[in-house]
């Protein structure tokens, strides 16, 4: 089996020693964590005396190509610190550049820290417009001297590895390979606050690309649950974390994804952002029912997400309101709830609207999905029912659909019917249509041929009054065959191309009915297509006839006149 990418295995390895650090240190209370693709900021409060193993922390993240950056705020004062690792005469040592400091709305600190603060505040200013780097032991005993005069600091640590560093040895797993959405968390409960606050819009945006799968990996975690569209990967699962990063969705997944969003666009009115997320992007396997703790609750807003997603791809019409989403269900009356992920939280009936949500866009039908909305309008009056009677609704709404499929096959097959005596029909008059013209064309070509025998017979009998008589009926014939061709013929070639235009409409129309598919074949119909190009053939011949007799009875012409003419000199 094919190793992780070393660049990977190193960040694995570096955040699980910041995972480590955190449980390792509960005087440092967790404050609100962001992701970053491939990094973490983590906002902590610094209560007590900040260890200094933090060095050897610092130092197995910056020898894991993370950027490391500290920020510290501290009576209305705010500074910005990157951290590096200083090789001089064989001996290592971390360094701190001082990349920002400047003031800030905020307290100021107790009159004893006062000093300190002060210190502090010129320590890092002048480093700051120098760019001389502090040792960061500077750094760690000024924040402790501060904490221990009862000044409040706050810290703010940032690692971050740049993706452009994985990203290419993704290609050594898989040949093309493209990294998938991915979030890391050191702590699951820091994912779960923040997807709290997250409307549709914002988790799609956050955790969210076009076609990629989400990966979200928790380093406190050992569950995995895993879907076609998001996976969710805690430690000891590093292989399926690497086929999940490199992996793209099936895709016949991201066919039904694209399916089901056309279809909502064409049903549902109103403004609705999300351009990608669907219900079906929060199936997970592995057993998320039995969750607890953390993933419990975590598993739970998904959840919550997915039931709003449900009842809003049912809607008739959607748009924001302050408090969410409002949805209008329109039937016999019409029901308007203001929907938002809080309120599906810890459902007594989770996935019912899920499946009822299923139901409605299988096989992407208009009259099913009208029906199911038709039942929430009756049935609905709060957000309760809305699970509370998805199960009910789905019953009712499968017996009128059945009703209503009864009644299409009737029509289906008086379509069906219809269509095949319209193509005998047509194919008929193509066939009678090929006879008369060949038939039109036998006689003519008899009645020119005669004309024509009968003009050179006089012509040679009595030449002074012979050519004069094949001259004028020449040009007769020709006149005839000029009208042939430029009125007969060009009316039955409109007539053939309007026989087409209303027999393809006729058939068009039953699309609704039969689908496009059916009326392809149709259209596609053997028989009709050797008729059609058997008569478009005869009339093609047809017309190359009259033009060469056409041609032919000219060149008389001009020969009648010249004789004439050679007479006329001769007299």
């Amino acid at each position: 089996m094919t190793s992780e990418p070393a660049i990977l295995q190193r960040f694995l390895n570096a955040v699980d020693a910041l995972n480590r650090y955190f449980k390792d240190h509960p005087q440092l209370s967790k404050g609100e964590e962001s992701h970053t693709e491939y990094g973490f900021t983590n906002s902590i409060e610094i209560k007590k005396g900040w260890d200094g193993d933090f060095s050897a922390l610092a130092r197995e993240l910056l020898k894991a190509s993370f950027t490391l950056t500290i920020t510290v705020v501290v009576g209305g004062y705010e500074t910005e610190f990157s951290i590096g690792i200083k090789n001089a005469d064989g001996n290592e040592s971390l360094e701190a550049s001082c990349t920002r400091a400047e003031e800030i709305v905020g307290n100021a600190p107790p009159d004893e820290a006062v000093p300190t603060f002060e210190a502090f505040q010129q320590l890092t200013k002048r480093s700051s417009k120098s760019g001389q780097p502090l040792v960061v032991t500077e750094v760690f005993t000024a924040i402790n001297s501060l904490t221990a005069q009862g000044a409040k600091v706050a810290v703010t640590i940032s690692a971050s590895l740049s993706k452009n560093q994985i990203e290419p040895e993704a290609g050594s797993l898989s040949p093309g390979a493209t990294l998938q959405k991915v979030a890391y968390y050191l702590f699951a409960e820091n994912l779960v606050k923040e997807l709290e606050t997250k409307s549709l819009e914002g988790l799609e945006n956050d955790f969210c690309e076009r076609d990629k799968r989400t990966v979200i990996v928790l380093f406190d975690s050992s569950d995995f649950l895993s879907g076609d569209l998001l996976t969710i990967c805690g430690r000891g699962h590093e292989n399926e974390l690497r086929d999940s990063l490199i992996q793209p969705p099936p895709k016949e997944v991201l066919d039904a994804t694209r399916k089901t969003l056309d279809f909502r666009k064409s049903e549902i009115l109103g403004d609705f952002q999300t351009q990608w997320i669907t219900p079906d992007f929060f199936d997970l396997s592995g057993s998320p029912a039995e969750a607890n703790g953390t993933l419990a609750s975590l598993c739970n807003q998904l959840s919550a997400f997915q039931t709003l997603l449900s009842a809003l791809f049912m809607g008739d019409y959607i748009e924001r309101c302050e408090d969410g989403y409002r949805v209008e269900y329109r039937g016999i009356r019409v029901t308007k709830l203001c929907l938002n992920p809080k309120l599906f939280l810890n459902q007594t009936a989770p996935g019912a609207l899920r499946k009822l949500y299923a139901y409605a866009y299988e096989g992407f039908s208009a009259d099913k999905l009208e029906i199911v909305q038709q039942f929430l309008s009756l049935m609905v009056g709060s957000v309760d029912a809305l699970w509370s009677k998805a199960v009910e609704i789905r019953e009712a709404a499968e017996k009128n659909y059945a009703i209503v499929l009864r009644d299409k096959v009737s029509v289906y097959f008086d379509a069906l019917n219809k269509i095949e005596d319209r193509i005998k029909t047509a194919v008929d008059k193509f066939a009678e249509s090929v006879i008369n013209l060949s038939r039109d064309l036998s006689g003519d070509l008899y009645k020119v041929g005669g004309l024509i025998a009968a003009a050179i017979a006089g012509a040679l009998l009595k030449p002074d009054f012979g050519w004069l008589v094949a001259l004028a009926a020449s040009s007769v014939i020709a006149l005839y065959l000029w009208l042939v061709i430029f009125y007969y013929l060009s009316t039955l070639k409109s007539t053939y191309d309007l026989s087409n235009a209303q027999h393809t409409g006729f058939i068009d129309s039953f699309t609704d009915i039969l689908g496009p598919t059916k009326i392809k074949g149709f259209h596609d119909d053997d028989h009709l297509k050797q008729a059609r190009d058997l008569y478009a053939e005869r009339l093609s011949a047809a017309e190359q006839i009259y033009v060469s007799v056409l041609i032919l009875c000219l060149l008389i012409v001009e020969a009648c006149t010249y004789k004439l003419g050679a007479l006329y000199v001769h007299s």
